[in-house]
């Protein structure tokens, strides 16, 4: 499945888009100014949600908002081995 989201900043006089879209594990980015077709730029290899989202996480603390329909969180998969189940229902971490 194939996600774009687009933010824009507007801060001190800049006018500024980032656009990143996602599709089976690799990203491609696209910036510049609003109003240009800007720069792009596709990613090699395989990323994981958690990657992505790190990468998403850092144009938002610069200033970049979201703009129009705003996409869920990418699911985050789980690092290190999965719990282990024990007699009775618990699980050991």
């Amino acid at each position: 499945m194939k996600t774009v989201r687009y933010f824009e900043c507007k801060i001190d006089g800049h006018y500024k888009f980032w656009e990143i879209t996602i599709e089976n594990g690799t990203y491609s980015t696209r910036w510049g100014q609003i109003g240009t077709t800007g720069t792009s730029k596709k990613q090699d290899r395989k990323y994981t949600n958690y990657e992505i989202q790190k990468v998403i996480n850092t144009k938002t603390a610069k200033g970049y908002k979201e703009v129009g329909v705003k996409a869920p969180p990418l699911p985050i998969e789980p690092k290190g081995p999965p719990p282990k189940k024990i007699p009775g229902g618990l699980e050991l971490f």
